[in-house]
Formats: structure tokens, sequence, C-alpha cells
């Protein structure tokens, strides 16, 4: 997989990009329009050393998720008509570009310029998939993969959907995915793409993020945070090469080249953890592609389109209990209505499985889990059992302990800073101290009785046995009686005939 840095149409980036010989960057050409109005040919080979990859983005993401209309129809389709003939100028210089993939124009628009492109402009060309429309569905998705060998899929496209195996499934058959404005590790990790293009390593000059690869993962601490996220990485930014002074002052330039150094990294964990190194090129023979949609295509997936099977019942003796749940059998007595005998009856109890389903090649940890292995389940079980005050009492001091761990190593860390006091372990110290103040709450026992009553005109069970609510007296204790009046009240003329009977 090959990241390119998007950007390439500012010169800041340029330069930056150029002095990091990052091995491809991505150039927008909308962006580009607002900077230039191209009165003279604009190569990328004047601004780019040889053999630098490019990416020629059309831009339209921008105006597809614009709130109102920037340009009428006519203007919007000249723009386009341009954009193409710009291509054409560099096509020899760049990877791939992608379609000028304009709603507003219509589907019709895109697809008349998909059936005309031949030869490197075929071979080159990236459809995008808009299946955050609503208008495009997998098949369709399918359809791209199989006609071009190729499919662009933005981040926005993947939110909310669960499209992780059927892309894998699609590089794996051989389908070249590129990534467009990916800004997530996560789904730069889980699915195979052959490229993806990112802003991600722009946030530190423009929103004042720092972003840092340690400890085999990219982090990236935003602005409020950057104080305490520097002091902790300082020791890896130095090792790095990195101007520690220069990154305390915020300088643009040396965290620029500090995310440029640490997406490389991610880019080389995740080439190694999938056993590839950087492709070499996004473009194909020509032998692997027809115009003929209804012949096969080697390589890729199969089309899905008029090929939905009728629903088959399944057998009986072929279903399963959802892999997530188990039972145990309780054994309990019940007495039978017919014969009034009590019998041993079993009923199931439901309960949660610790194995997992999660598949290595799609999990989010699969960059740096120990047990990879592609294609198989979780090697991982959680047995716990939390079900009686024991097993509570039992999980919340193991919560207590770890948290304890966490507190006391980021003091450590604290001190080997200098002792700067770090306000987020000042929040892990709260944190611990409302855990141990749960776990004193499990642990003491007691009991208490509460009694709910309402008076509604009529005497209620509850007035029957504690007095009409209604009275007020009901409140007052009634005065002691004399023992002896007491004894006459029951009747009885003396104790010592009590004694007697005892003693009989």
């Amino acid at each position: 997989m090959i990241l390119y840095y998007q950007g390439l149409e500012l010169p800041t980036y340029r330069n930056i990009i150029k002095e990091m010989k990052v091995p491809g960057s991505s150039i927008s050409y909308m962006a580009l329009r607002k900077r230039t109005k191209f009165r003279k040919p604009w190569l990328l080979k004047n601004y780019m050393p040889e053999g630098h990859r490019v990416l020629v983005d059309s831009g339209c993401g921008a105006l597809n998720n614009s709130k109102e209309q920037l340009y009428e129809n006519k203007e919007l389709r000249e723009i386009a008509e341009h954009y193409y003939s710009w291509v054409s100028d560099n096509i020899e210089y760049i990877d791939f570009y992608t379609e000028f993939d304009a709603l507003q124009l219509g589907k019709g628009f895109i697809e008349e310029y998909r059936d005309s492109a031949r030869g490197q402009f075929y071979d080159k060309l990236v459809p995008i998939w808009h299946g955050d429309t609503g208008n495009e569905t997998t098949v369709d998705l399918h359809s791209l993969a199989e006609r071009f060998g190729r499919v662009g899929i933005t981040q926005t496209t993947l939110k909310g959907r669960d499209l992780v195996p059927v892309l894998n499934k699609m590089a794996n058959s051989g389908v070249s995915l590129h990534g467009l404005a990916m800004t997530k590790p996560d789904i730069m990790q889980a699915i195979g793409w052959a490229s993806i293009s990112s802003t991600s390593w722009t946030t530190p000059q423009r929103y004042g993020d720092t972003i840092i690869w340690s400890h085999n993962q990219i982090k990236r601490y935003p602005k409020s945070m950057k104080e305490q996220g520097r002091r902790k990485e300082r020791y890896v930014i130095q090792a790095a090469g990195f101007d520690w002074e220069k990154i305390q002052k915020d300088d643009p330039k040396e965290l620029l080249r500090l995310a440029i150094w640490s997406l490389e990294q991610l880019i080389g964990s995740i080439n190694k953890k999938n056993n590839r190194g950087v492709t070499t090129s996004m473009n194909f023979d020509d032998e692997g592609f027809t115009d003929i949609e209804d012949e096969e295509v080697g390589g890729v997936v199969e089309r899905a389109t008029n090929r939905v099977p009728t629903a088959t019942p399944r057998d009986a003796s072929q279903k399963r209990v959802i892999p997530l749940i188990d039972f145990d059998i309780d054994t309990v007595k019940v007495k039978n209505a017919e014969t009034g005998k009590t019998e041993d009856v079993t009923r199931p109890r439901i309960k949660i499985r610790s194995e997992s389903m999660r598949i290595c090649d799609t999990c989010f940890l699969a960059a740096k889990c120990p047990m990879f292995e592609s294609g198989s389940t979780c090697a991982y079980d959680i047995p716990i059992q939390v079900e009686t005050k024991e097993q509570v009492q039992s999980l919340m001091n193991t919560l207590v302990s770890m948290q304890t761990q966490r507190v006391l190593l980021g003091k450590m860390a604290e001190d080997l800073e200098g002792g700067q006091i770090d306000p987020l372990l000042s929040g892990e110290i709260d944190r611990l101290g409302k855990l141990i103040e749960k776990k004193n709450t499990i642990e003491q026992e007691g009991f208490s009785l509460t009694v709910t009553a309402k008076q509604q005109g009529n005497m209620s069970y509850v007035d029957r046995i504690f007095g009409d609510m209604t009275d007020r007296s009901f409140t007052a204790l009634p005065k002691p009686v004399p023992a002896e009046d007491a004894m006459k009240q029951l009747d009885i003329p003396d104790a010592d005939i009590i004694e007697d009977r005892w003693e009989q």
C-alpha cells in the first residue's frame, strides 16, 4: 500500500513533501484551480522530481459535500472538460486520476466519460463508488470493480456500514482499492487498500495537532493535549531525529515533518503485517480488460447483477444457535398440576460465550496483535463470570488493582519528565478514587424495609395493620400498662400459678 499525501497544489506542502522524499503525493484539481488561471501549461514534471508518484484528484468531493450549489451546470461542464484536458497534458507523469464525479451533473454525464476513455486514460482512471448517497448499492460497487479492476472509496462511504469483509474479499480477488481522504488509522489497517490519499499529515499546521508514531501505533494529540502528549513522547521524537525545541515552539514545518515520518512508519507497519511492500503501479495490462461488459474480466470479482439466487429453506439439522451466546442447564423442582407430585424439570439459562467471532484480518488491532493470523478468529478468550456478590467483589478488586497500576505508571512518567504536574494523571487518580468508593459500597452489608402507603378515602389493608393514617394519634405510643393491671386483663389471678404450671 502507498500513501499519497494530499496538498501537492500548495507550495509549502509541496516543498516539505519533496524534502521528506515520500514516495507519492496527491493534487486536487479544484484546489489548484483556485490558485492558477492556467494561462500557460501547468505540468507536474516542472514541480516534482522524476520518479515521484502522483495521484490526481478531481476535487469533486468538496462540490458533492457542499450544502449549496457552487456552479451552474454549464460552467461545471466546462470545468470538467478542462480537467480532463489538463489530465491529458500530465497523463505521462501521474499514476492514476479520479473521474470528475460531480453528482450535480448526473450519473449519465459520469458514465459518458467512462465509456469514452481509451488507452492510458482508461488504465489510469479510477471510478468513484458513491455508496454514501443512497443511489448506488454494492451491486454497483461490484460492477465498477469488474469493469475497471479498481474502485475509489471515500471514508464517508464506510461510515455506519460494515463493508470491511466485502472490500477485503474484493482486494483478495485482485481488485485495486483506493481510499479517498482517509484519516482514520483503523480503517487504513482494516482493509487491503492498494493505495490511500490523506490530509491527516496537515492537521498539525491547520489545527495544532501533534501526530507521532510511538510504541508501534500512531497517536494524535489534539491541541488541548499537545503539552502532555509531547512530554510523554519526547524520547521518541528526539530518537527519530527531530528538533525537540522546535516541536515545543510549535514550529509548523517540524511538526509536519514529524507527522509525515509517523505516517510512513504506520504504512510500513501495515505493509509488513500484510507481507507486502509498496505497490509499484496501479496500471494494468490491456489484456486484463475488455469493452464488452458481459465477458468475464480476469483477476477481479464476478459481476453480481442478475445472479441473486432464490432463497432455499435451510435444513433444520444445519441450524445453529448464534455463536455469541451459550446456555447452562438448571434443574428445578416443579409440582405437576395433574399428578400433584414434585418433579425435576430442566430449564436453560442464557450466558455469553467467552470466545470471540472477530477475524484477525478485520480486527482494529491487526497491525500490532502478537497472535495475528490471517483468516483466523481471535486467539483470546475472556472467560469471565459475574453473577454472585463474591464475583462482583472480585471483579471490583481487579479493576481497582488495574487502575492503581495505571496511576503509578503515570506517576513514574511524570517524575521522569521533571515532575511537572500532568492533568491526565490527575484525572486517572480521580477515577481510581471513584472505583474505590464503588468497591466499598458493594462490600457493605445491610437491610432496609420501605413501606409505601396511600390513603384514598376507605381504610386500606395498610391502615388496618398500622391504624388509620389520618389519625394523628397514630404516631404516639400508648402509655405503659402496670403488670398487675395486665394480669387482671388476662384473667390470671396469681403469678405463682404460672410458675407451678411450668414446674409441672
